[in-house]
């Protein structure tokens, strides 16, 4: 091949290995054969060696680097056609196929709390959908619609209502995204549900618990969650029927979902032949729960129903035990996760949580494939994260089954409009774990799998 260089007003040429025939050769500009260096200035051949010793010395590494590369570029074969070959273009295991030019990215995003009080939550449920997004591209993409890929992008929504709204706008007018994971709080759910409604964007919460968030028909907010009045009646039917237990204690937030939550358990508990025997209301960041607890010492109560967040009800666990209370806890499932047992160790023994996977390696294969991924990213799986997950993959599912119909992965009109009319009724879907199903309005349901601490370790109940 042919190189030359420019030193001041010279022109340097150097004897290189051509890359096709092995021989070394000096070639000039012309392409004649001098086999010596040459002054171009007055075109009169002359020994230079001395001349440029100096100046060879110095760039003969960087013209064999470049004379190199050059040969490297002229030898590279033609990219291959995707149309010619099964295997063309394909990516060694476990590394993401580069997508080609033409390639159709389908946008959807994430809302919820990466910063502020809860973002331990937000930002495990943003990392579960990016690490499904990243297993579908991984996998072919949307393969009825020609390997689209999924592109994710997440908003930060502070776990607060007001910031919720600010972030669903911006969300709504940033891009065109086809459908929204999120949010985490409740609250942050029933602040920008009217402005997914009036912008006709699918929003799916892995976590929001009321039944106000998919209440409607006409609703674009699906709730992969079992909302409060579900749960409160597993709870309820769980300790009679299951424990045997009849006298109980619940611990609340002092806020609505806190108050609706007491409500729920207390009606399906005295309808199953139980009683409340004492309620307690706490500010969410109590440090001391001390002179509530004083008060609930003398009660015959034989369980404890713990309702609310895990800042909250760690620091609650510790101080029962610290004034001698030793009453069975029973909670939801945002208590299962290991930074909760980092927190209260074996003074949360004995207590039973209803989840929706078992603590051991007896879930189905699929699950443990995105366990062990999730954890190896240093984060602790916890059940929200899990619904995210669920989530995603329904999210492939239905776009699967619309490209198979003759919905383009471009048509974010279509997409948005294929999973608001057939995501309610939606039956006999599978998850990670189990199969779960919509009702009319989009709330979704499936069974709970009650874990025990013993310990300090999560245990499957009865095994």
């Amino acid at each position: 091949m042919t190189s030359y260089y420019k030193v001041g007003g010279m022109e340097l040429l150097v004897f290189e290995r051509c890359c096709r025939t092995g021989r070394k050769e000096a070639i000039n500009g012309n392409g004649r054969d001098l086999g010596r260096f040459t002054d171009l200035k007055d075109g009169k051949e002359k020994k230079t060696m001395k001349l440029f010793k100096k100046a060879f010395a110095l760039l003969i590494a960087l013209m064999l680097i470049l004379s190199f590369a050059a040969c490297q570029q002229e030898t590279k074969p033609a990219a291959a056609d995707n149309n010619t070959s099964s295997n063309a273009g394909s990516a060694p295991a476990n590394q993401a196929p580069a997508a080609a030019s033409d390639t159709v990215i389908i946008d959807i995003a994430s809302i919820g709390p990466i910063t502020g009080n809860y973002s331990l939550y937000g930002s495990n449920i943003a990392a579960a959908i990016e690490l499904c997004v990243k297993d579908i591209n991984d996998n072919g993409g949307i393969k009825s619609m020609g390997g689209a890929q999924l592109r994710v992008q997440a908003y930060d929504d502070a776990g607060d209502p007001n910031q919720a709204v600010v972030a669903a706008n911006k969300l709504l007018t940033d891009k065109n995204y086809a459908v929204v994971l999120g949010p985490w709080a409740t609250a942050c759910g029933l602040a920008m549900k009217p402005l997914f409604n009036d912008a006709k964007v699918p929003l799916i919460s892995p976590s929001v618990t009321t039944a106000a968030f998919a209440e409607d028909k006409d609703d674009y907010c699906f709730a992969m969650a079992m909302n409060m009045v579900q749960e409160e009646a597993a709870q309820a039917k769980f300790i009679k029927e299951t424990l045997g237990k009849t006298k109980a204690i619940v611990f609340t937030p002092n806020h609505e979902n806190g108050k609706s939550m007491f409500e729920n358990f207390e009606k399906f508990f005295t309808q199953a032949g139980g009683t409340v025997v004492d309620k307690e209301f706490f500010e969410v960041g109590t440090k001391d729960f001390r002179p509530q607890l004083t008060r609930m010492m003398d009660t015959d109560a034989e369980v404890i129903l713990l309702c609310g967040g895990l800042g909250d009800l760690s620091v609650l666990v510790n101080q029962l035990r610290e004034v001698g209370i030793n009453v069975p806890l029973q909670s939801g499932y945002t208590l299962f996760t290991q930074d909760y047992l980092d927190i209260v160790g074996n003074n949360a023994d004995g207590q039973i949580i209803m989840a929706f996977y078992s603590p051991d390696r007896s879930n189905p294969e699929a699950f443990e494939r995105f366990r062990d991924a999730f954890t190896a990213t240093g984060r602790n799986l916890d059940p929200q994260s899990f619904l995210a997950a669920d989530a995603t993959y329904l999210v492939r599912d239905l776009l699967e089954e619309m490209g198979s119909k003759g919905v383009k992965p471009d048509d974010t009109d279509a997409i948005r409009q294929y999973i608001f009319e057939n995501l309610p009724n939606r039956q006999g879907i599978q998850g990670l774990v189990t199969t779960y199903q919509f009702d009319e309005v989009g709330q979704s349901t499936r069974e709970f799998t009650p874990v025990l601490i013993e310990n300090g370790e999560f245990k499957a109940f009865g095994k």
